[in-house]
Protein backbone atom coordinates (compact mmCIF):
# COMPACT_ATOMS: atom_id res chain seq x y z
CA UNK A 1 0.00 0.00 0.00
CA UNK A 2 2.82 2.38 0.84
CA UNK A 3 4.52 1.53 -2.45
CA UNK A 4 1.32 2.25 -4.38
CA UNK A 5 0.87 5.55 -2.62
CA UNK A 6 4.48 6.54 -3.29
CA UNK A 7 4.39 5.46 -6.90
CA UNK A 8 3.52 7.80 -9.72
CA UNK A 9 0.61 5.69 -10.94
CA UNK A 10 -3.10 6.09 -11.58
CA UNK A 11 -4.00 5.02 -8.03
CA UNK A 12 -6.39 7.01 -5.90
CA UNK A 13 -4.61 7.14 -2.54
CA UNK A 14 -7.95 7.54 -0.73
CA UNK A 15 -9.56 4.47 -2.29
CA UNK A 16 -7.40 1.44 -1.56
CA UNK A 17 -8.84 -1.84 -0.35
CA UNK A 18 -7.20 -5.16 0.43
CA UNK A 19 -8.36 -8.56 -0.83
CA UNK A 20 -6.76 -11.80 0.35
CA UNK A 21 -7.47 -15.50 0.30
CA UNK A 22 -6.47 -18.15 2.84
CA UNK A 23 -3.07 -17.10 4.24
CA UNK A 24 -3.54 -13.76 2.48
CA UNK A 25 -6.61 -13.29 4.67
CA UNK A 26 -4.40 -13.77 7.71
CA UNK A 27 -2.01 -11.16 6.37
CA UNK A 28 -4.94 -8.78 6.05
CA UNK A 29 -5.98 -9.38 9.67
CA UNK A 30 -2.43 -8.47 10.70
CA UNK A 31 -2.40 -5.33 8.55
CA UNK A 32 -5.72 -4.13 9.94
CA UNK A 33 -4.49 -4.48 13.52
CA UNK A 34 -0.93 -3.25 13.05
CA UNK A 35 -1.76 -0.25 10.89
CA UNK A 36 -5.40 0.78 11.31
CA UNK A 37 -6.60 3.27 8.73
CA UNK A 38 -4.03 2.22 6.13
CA UNK A 39 -6.79 1.19 3.72
CA UNK A 40 -10.47 1.90 3.39
CA UNK A 41 -11.87 -1.67 3.34
CA UNK A 42 -10.81 -5.31 3.40
CA UNK A 43 -12.17 -8.55 1.94
CA UNK A 44 -10.99 -12.03 2.88
CA UNK A 45 -11.86 -15.36 1.28
CA UNK A 46 -11.60 -18.63 3.25
CA UNK A 47 -9.02 -17.10 5.60
CA UNK A 48 -6.76 -18.76 8.11
CA UNK A 49 -7.61 -18.23 11.76
CA UNK A 50 -7.18 -14.90 13.51
CA UNK A 51 -5.84 -16.95 16.44
CA UNK A 52 -2.18 -17.87 15.94
CA UNK A 53 -2.52 -21.04 18.02
CA UNK A 54 -5.08 -22.42 15.54
CA UNK A 55 -2.69 -21.86 12.65
CA UNK A 56 0.30 -23.30 14.53
CA UNK A 57 -1.67 -26.41 15.46
CA UNK A 58 -3.04 -26.81 11.91
CA UNK A 59 0.04 -26.24 9.74
CA UNK A 60 3.24 -26.14 11.78
CA UNK A 61 3.14 -28.68 14.60
CA UNK A 62 1.62 -31.65 12.69
CA UNK A 63 3.82 -31.28 9.59
CA UNK A 64 6.82 -33.65 9.83
CA UNK A 65 8.73 -31.35 7.47
CA UNK A 66 8.36 -28.53 9.98
CA UNK A 67 9.43 -30.39 13.13
CA UNK A 68 12.56 -28.29 13.53
CA UNK A 69 10.58 -25.08 13.14
CA UNK A 70 7.89 -26.21 15.59
CA UNK A 71 10.50 -27.26 18.14
CA UNK A 72 12.39 -23.98 17.76
CA UNK A 73 9.19 -21.97 18.30
CA UNK A 74 8.24 -24.01 21.37
CA UNK A 75 11.75 -23.78 22.86
CA UNK A 76 11.82 -20.04 22.38
CA UNK A 77 8.25 -19.07 23.27
CA UNK A 78 6.79 -22.07 25.07
CA UNK A 79 3.68 -24.11 24.48
CA UNK A 80 0.45 -22.12 24.13
CA UNK A 81 -0.72 -23.36 27.55
CA UNK A 82 2.64 -22.46 29.15
CA UNK A 83 2.96 -18.99 27.68
CA UNK A 84 -0.53 -17.81 26.72
CA UNK A 85 0.52 -14.16 26.78
CA UNK A 86 3.00 -14.66 23.93
CA UNK A 87 0.48 -16.57 21.83
CA UNK A 88 -2.27 -14.03 22.55
CA UNK A 89 0.03 -11.18 21.52
CA UNK A 90 0.98 -13.02 18.32
CA UNK A 91 -2.70 -13.23 17.32
CA UNK A 92 -4.39 -10.41 15.44
CA UNK A 93 -7.66 -11.28 17.18
CA UNK A 94 -6.25 -9.84 20.40
CA UNK A 95 -6.05 -6.43 18.77
CA UNK A 96 -9.33 -6.30 16.86
CA UNK A 97 -10.32 -3.22 18.85
CA UNK A 98 -7.86 -1.37 16.57
CA UNK A 99 -9.65 -2.31 13.34
CA UNK A 100 -11.22 0.77 11.80
CA UNK A 101 -12.04 -0.54 8.33
CA UNK A 102 -15.10 -2.50 7.24
CA UNK A 103 -14.31 -6.19 6.68
CA UNK A 104 -16.11 -8.68 4.44
CA UNK A 105 -15.39 -12.37 5.07
CA UNK A 106 -16.38 -15.08 2.57
CA UNK A 107 -16.22 -18.70 3.74
CA UNK A 108 -17.56 -22.05 2.54
CA UNK A 109 -19.10 -24.58 4.91
CA UNK A 110 -17.13 -27.48 3.35
CA UNK A 111 -13.68 -25.89 3.61
CA UNK A 112 -11.47 -28.64 5.06
CA UNK A 113 -8.33 -26.52 5.03
CA UNK A 114 -9.53 -23.48 6.97
CA UNK A 115 -12.64 -24.50 8.93
CA UNK A 116 -15.66 -22.23 8.82
CA UNK A 117 -15.61 -22.05 12.64
CA UNK A 118 -12.46 -19.91 12.37
CA UNK A 119 -14.30 -17.25 10.35
CA UNK A 120 -17.32 -17.44 12.62
CA UNK A 121 -15.09 -16.82 15.66
CA UNK A 122 -13.24 -14.06 13.83
CA UNK A 123 -16.45 -12.32 12.78
CA UNK A 124 -17.81 -12.55 16.32
CA UNK A 125 -14.55 -11.18 17.77
CA UNK A 126 -14.48 -8.30 15.27
CA UNK A 127 -18.10 -7.49 16.04
CA UNK A 128 -17.49 -7.67 19.80
CA UNK A 129 -14.58 -5.25 19.32
CA UNK A 130 -16.86 -2.78 17.53
CA UNK A 131 -15.66 -3.40 13.97
CA UNK A 132 -17.92 -3.28 10.93
CA UNK A 133 -17.85 -6.91 9.76
CA UNK A 134 -19.95 -9.01 7.42
CA UNK A 135 -19.59 -12.78 7.20
CA UNK A 136 -20.96 -14.40 4.05
CA UNK A 137 -21.35 -18.18 4.35
CA UNK A 138 -21.51 -20.38 1.24
CA UNK A 139 -23.15 -23.75 1.81
CA UNK A 140 -21.07 -26.58 0.35
CA UNK A 141 -18.21 -24.42 -0.91
CA UNK A 142 -14.63 -25.57 -0.32
CA UNK A 143 -11.39 -23.61 0.10
CA UNK A 144 -11.07 -22.61 -3.56
CA UNK A 145 -14.80 -21.94 -4.09
CA UNK A 146 -16.65 -23.25 -7.10
CA UNK A 147 -20.22 -22.65 -8.23
CA UNK A 148 -20.76 -19.72 -5.84
CA UNK A 149 -17.59 -17.90 -6.89
CA UNK A 150 -19.54 -15.45 -9.11
CA UNK A 151 -21.85 -14.60 -6.19
CA UNK A 152 -18.89 -13.97 -3.89
CA UNK A 153 -17.27 -11.73 -6.50
CA UNK A 154 -20.50 -9.80 -7.03
CA UNK A 155 -20.72 -9.26 -3.26
CA UNK A 156 -17.07 -8.23 -3.14
CA UNK A 157 -17.52 -5.72 -5.94
CA UNK A 158 -20.62 -4.28 -4.28
CA UNK A 159 -18.83 -4.06 -0.91
CA UNK A 160 -15.75 -2.36 -2.36
CA UNK A 161 -17.87 0.09 -4.35
CA UNK A 162 -19.75 1.00 -1.20
CA UNK A 163 -16.60 1.74 0.79
CA UNK A 164 -14.19 2.94 -1.90
CA UNK A 165 -16.38 5.24 -3.96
Amino acid sequence: VHALRGWDAPVDDDRIGLVGRSMGGGVIYNVLTVQPGLVEAAVVFAPVSSDTVDNFERWIRPDPGRNRLANRIIRRYGEPEENPEFWRNASPRTFFDRVSEPVLIHHGTSDDSCPIRWSRRTARALEDAGADVTLRVYRGEVQAFGPQWPTSMWRTTRFLREYLE
